[in-house]
């Protein structure tokens, strides 16, 4: 491959990396409008997924961590402390995601069985009242009878 080639590969490289970036950084911005821990939990786990994807191509061999240090040794540094940012990253991805779970299945499992209890008590309640409707109805009850 002469030199033009591998300028073309190297800049198409970094197109495809700069689209990715802003595309993850789109997915984190979109969590700031969330609504609720059930899409929240479905956003942090889609995120999470194209995290580790998007981490893995950067950390592989020939990857962009490698792309930086083969051109310029003096950024070793910062790539790593990138790469230790990725572990970072995902492992606080996981905890915010336990936290839900936790949530999920604490407080609101709670809450959740507490208005589904109540829901089962109002549709009784509206039996009782249906059924009373009904047979009041069909019922010639004189003006002076009561049950």
């Amino acid at each position: 491959m002469d030199t033009a080639d591998r300028q073309r590969l190297t800049t198409h490289e970094a197109e495809r990396l700069l689209a990715a970036d802003r595309r993850i950084a789109d997915m984190a911005r979109s969590l700031h409008r969330v609504q609720g821990l059930g899409q929240l939990a479905q956003s942090l786990r889609t995120l999470r997924f194209t995290l580790e994807v998007h981490f893995c191509s950067e950390e592989a061999p020939d990857g962009f961590f490698d792309m930086i240090r083969d051109r310029a040794t003096a950024y070793v540094a910062r790539v790593e402390k990138l790469r230790q940012e990725h572990v970072a990253l995902l492992r606080e991805t996981e905890l915010i995601l336990d936290q839900i779970r936790a949530c999920v299945a604490g407080p609101v499992a709670a809450i959740m069985k507490q208005a589904g209890t109540l829901a089962d008590r109002i549709e009784r309640h509206e039996a009782s009242e249906n059924n009373l409707l009904g047979e009041a109805m069909n019922t010639d009850v004189g003006a002076g009878e009561e049950d």
